[in-house]
């Protein structure tokens, strides 16, 4: 059934109060067809540059000139530090209710310079505090060959043991927990990054009655952002009880943040965190895009195809065509390109390894370590119900030709 209430007009009203973060007033123009998303984006990101600019203004003296401490407090956030790279803290009002929707009292974090320095970090952490660290369900791909080609590519004696959960799994966390012997494991630690507040507060729940550390890692780059992309930028929070434990936790994860340059900076922060605004918009524009997955997921069941399966993980951030014959990588990469920069498609979708964005976003995809290749993975945005029918039907038509018995490219 089509989602009446994500209309165009709807849409455009969305993006006014997204511009309202950035420091507009208003938009100059009323759109009224679809060629016009393109010039509402690129006003965002013009928006964005202006609002960096005045950022930049108030603090270019900000420099590592020497060991005496600075201190920075700039719209709902302080930064302090002595040498930016090894010791600088930066502290944002309101963080774990922000951001996850909580009020603990016992809790502490640090932003880092992405999602995989804030993976990293703990988990190398965890290894120097003799922890292993096993994962539930399928993880992302580079966090999987994290895990075991790197941190624990030897073997050691672990006195204890952490669980790991990614919110890209395809599955609903909570059922994979309740296949899980928690009580074996001291310490859970969850990649919160393709979940909302709302959705990950069960998982949470759950996971609070053992009364064990929990570690939350974000990937701020993604839903935080208002699909501007502001910065790289990731957190590692810790929500705990023992106060020996969280000092000895951060010592080291600061100690390595400094070692491999992984903190983020001032600059870093998305000025509009702290408006009392954001929260609210932010979290309906990621609202939209995940009932647009939900959407164009029916979509494609209403029309099988012969050629392709499609999966739709539970997160509902992006979905996965996977090709019933081989494609080269290097060889689906270049076509998927080539697609999107076709005429009818231009300025709506783009070849994009990110989800979360302003624009449709198409790409190749690893699945799993172990795949023999990649699937492509269709990212949605928050379009106007009009435009992601449009996009869909185009990409349904393409598919079924591309990946029929015929010569790879011959139809793009």
């Amino acid at each position: 059934m089509e989602n009446k209430v994500n209309n165009y007009y709807n849409y455009t009203l969305r993006k006014k109060k997204e511009l309202k973060l950035l420091g507009v007033s208003k938009i100059k123009k009323e759109y009224d067809n679809s060629e016009d998303v393109f010039n509402i984006i690129n006003n965002k990101l013009k928006y964005q540059a202006n609002l960096k600019a005045a950022f930049i203004k108030d603090t270019y003296n900000y420099q590592n000139t020497g060991r005496n401490s600075q201190e920075l407090v700039f719209d709902g956030f302080k930064c302090s530090y002595e040498y930016q790279r090894y010791d600088i803290k930066i502290k944002q009002k309101n963080f774990l209710n922000l951001f996850y929707n909580l009020n603990d009292i016992n809790y502490d974090y640090v932003f880092t310079n992405c999602g995989m320095s804030a993976l990293f970090s703990t988990f190398y952490t965890l290894n120097k505090l003799s922890y292993k660290v096993y994962y539930a369900s399928n993880i992302y791909v580079e966090t999987e060959r994290l895990i075991d080609d790197y941190i624990q590519r030897n073997e050691f004696k672990f006195e204890k043991y952490a669980l790991f959960i990614d919110t890209v799994s395809f599955s609903y966390l909570l059922n994979v927990l309740e296949e899980l012997d928690l009580d074996m494991y001291s310490i859970f630690v969850i990649d919160t990054t393709l979940y909302l507040a709302d959705e990950l507060l069960p998982i949470l729940k759950k996971l609070k009655l053992f009364n064990k550390p929990i570690i939350l890692i974000k990937s701020h780059t993604k839903l935080d952002m208002l699909g501007i992309e502001w910065s790289k930028l990731g957190s590692v929070c810790l929500l705990c009880d023992n106060a020996e434990f969280q000092k000895k936790f951060f010592d080291e994860l600061k100690i390595i943040l400094s070692f491999i340059g992984g903190y983020a900076y001032c600059e870093d922060i998305p000025l509009f965190l702290s408006n009392l605004n954001y929260k609210s918009i932010s979290y309906e524009r990621n609202k939209i895009i995940k009932e647009n997955t939900r959407y164009i997921y029916n979509k494609f069941m209403d029309s099988p195809s012969k050629y392709y399966d499609i999966i739709k993980p539970y997160h509902d951030l992006f979905l996965l065509i996977k090709p019933k014959k081989f494609i080269g990588y290097k060889q689906l990469e270049k076509d998927l390109h080539k697609f999107a920069r076709k005429k009818d498609l231009k300025n709506l979708i783009y070849y994009a390894d990110s989800f979360g964005l302003d624009c449709f976003g198409i790409s190749g995809y690893y699945e799993n370590m172990s795949a023999d290749t990649e699937v492509i993975r269709i990212s949605p945005s928050d379009y106007p119900i009009e435009i992601c029918n449009f996009i869909i039907d185009e990409i349904i038509k393409w598919l079924d030709v591309y990946l029929s018995d015929k010569d790879v490219g011959e139809h793009l």
